[in-house]
C-alpha cells in the first residue's frame, strides 16, 4: 500500500500541475516574509534574542498546545502535517502579514483583516493541498489554533527584541512580554484564529449547506472586526474595566495612581489580559463553542453509524455495542490488546467512520475508494 496515500488522498499534489502552484505559492510568500526576516536578523545576535525568547513563549503555552492534542484525539493529524502547518505559521504568516503592515498607509484599520488572513493561510493551504485532514469544523478550529499559536509565539519574541529587550533586558523584557500569550497560551491571537478556522471547516464539513459561503465570510469579519477594534482603543477600555474587577479580589486598590500604582497593574497584567480576553470575544466565544459542538456531534454520528455495518473484522461484534458509549468527552473503550496499538486501532476505525461520512456528504461512492481501503488495511495489520 502507498505510505503517501494517507496524505495525498485527493491532493493537487499528486499531479504535477499541482506541486508547481505549490512552488509558485510558497515563493510568494516568501517574497513577502524574507526581507521581514532580514529586518529582524539585523544584526545577527538580534536571533538569539528571538530564539531565547520564542523558547520561552513556548514554554508558556503548554496548555494551549495539551488542548489541541486533546481536541485532536478522534482523528489524530500525522506529525508531519501538523510540523509543517506550525512552520507555515511560525516562519511565514507574521513575517509576511508585517510586511503588508508596514506598506499600509492605515495600518491601523487593515492590520486586523490582513493578519487574520494570514493566520489562517497554513489552514487554506491544507483544505488545498491535504484535503483528507480537513474535514470538520474541529478540523478548521485546529489548524486555525495552530495558525494562531504559531503568529502568537514569533509576535511575542519579536516585540521583545524590538520594543523590551533594549529597555528592559532579556530577562525581564522576555518576562514582561509573555503577558502577551494570555493564560497560558490561550490568547486573542489564537481565538480569532479558531474563529476564522471555525467558518472554513463549515463550508468544508456542510458542502451542500446554502451557508457554506456566509460562513466562513462572517467568522472572518467577525475575527477581523474584533482585531480591529482592539487596535483601535477598545482593548485599553476593556483593560481599564477588567482591573477594576481584578484588583480589589487581590486586595489592591484600583484607583491608586503614581509609579507604584502602575507596578502593581504590571503586576497583575496576565489575569487582567485575560479578564479583557473574556469581555472583547463575548459573541466570539459562543460561535467557537457552537462550532466545536456541532462538529463534535458529526463525529459521533458518523463513528456510530458508518461502523456499525463494516465487516467483522474491522469491528468486532463485541466492539459494535461500545460504538454507542462514544461520548462528547469520553471516547468508547479501546479494542483489546496493547495500549500503544490499541489507541491507532480505535484512531483508524474513527478514521474509516469519517471518510465514509465525507464521501456520502458529497454524493460520492464508497466502492473503490483507495483510502478506505487503506484504513482497513491498517486496521488488519493493527489486528495481526
Amino acid at each position: 500500500m502507498d505510505n503517501h496515500l494517507p496524505y495525498l488522498c485527493d491532493s493537487p499534489l499528486q499531479r504535477v500541475g499541482g506541486r508547481w502552484l505549490l512552488a509558485a505559492l510558497l515563493i510568494g510568500v516568501a517574497a513577502l516574509a524574507v526581507p521581514t526576516w532580514i529586518g529582524w536578523l539585523t544584526p545577527m545576535k538580534s536571533g538569539l534574542v528571538l530564539a531565547f525568547a520564542f523558547l520561552m513563549a513556548l514554554l508558556g503555552s503548554v496548555l494551549t498546545i495539551l488542548v489541541m492534542r486533546f481536541m485532536d484525539r478522534r482523528d489524530p493529524t500525522p506529525l508531519r502535517i501538523q510540523l509543517a502547518v506550525f512552520a507555515l505559521a511560525l516562519l511565514v504568516a507574521p513575517a509576511a502579514a508585517a510586511r503588508l503592515n508596514d506598506l499600509s498607509s492605515v495600518s491601523t484599520l487593515t492590520v486586523g483583516f490582513n493578519e487574520e488572513f494570514w493566520k489562517v493561510f497554513p489552514l487554506l493551504m491544507a483544505v488545498l493541498f491535504l484535503p483528507r485532514w480537513v474535514l470538520t469544523i474541529r478540523d478548521g478550529i485546529l489548524f486555525g489554533a495552530a495558525g494562531g499559536l504559531g503568529f502568537n509565539l514569533m509576535e511575542t519574541a519579536v516585540y521583545v527584541l524590538r520594543m523590551s529587550y533594549p529597555e528592559l533586558g532579556l530577562l525581564k523584557g522576555t518576562t514582561y512580554q509573555l503577558s502577551r500569550l494570555g493564560f497560558w497560551g490561550i490568547g486573542n491571537h489564537i481565538i480569532w484564529a479558531a474563529l476564522a478556522g471555525a467558518g472554513i471547516g463549515f463550508a468544508v464539513q456542510a458542502p451542500r449547506s446554502r451557508w457554506r459561503y456566509v460562513i466562513p465570510l462572517l467568522t472572518y469579519l467577525m475575527a477581523a472586526v474584533t482585531h480591529t477594534a482592539q487596535d483601535n482603543g477598545l482593548s485599553i477600555v476593556l483593560m481599564l474595566v477588567a482591573a477594576q474587577i481584578i484588583l480589589p479580589l487581590f486586595g489592591q486598590d484600583p484607583h491608586a495612581t503614581g509609579p507604584e500604582a502602575m507596578e502593581v497593574f504590571r503586576r497583575f497584567t496576565p489575569p487582567i489580559m485575560a479578564a479583557e480576553e473574556l469581555m472583547i470575544n463575548i459573541f466570539n466565544l459562543p460561535v467557537l463553542l457552537w462550532g466545536l459542538l456541532r462538529s463534535g456531534k458529526w463525529e459521533r454520528d458518523a463513528i456510530r453509524t458508518q461502523l456499525s455495518d463494516e465487516a467483522p473484522d474491522i469491528v468486532f461484534p463485541a466492539e459494535r455495542a461500545t460504538l454507542l458509549t462514544e461520548g462528547r468527552f469520553r471516547q468508547r473503550q479501546r479494542p483489546e490488546g496493547p495500549r500503544q496499538a490499541a489507541r491507532r486501532l480505535r484512531a483508524a476505525q474513527n478514521a474509516i467512520a469519517f471518510q465514509k461520512q465525507h464521501l456520502l456528504d458529497r454524493g460520492r461512492t464508497l466502492e473503490g475508494d483507495p483510502l478506505l481501503a487503506y484504513f482497513r488495511d491498517e486496521v488488519r495489520r493493527l489486528r495481526a
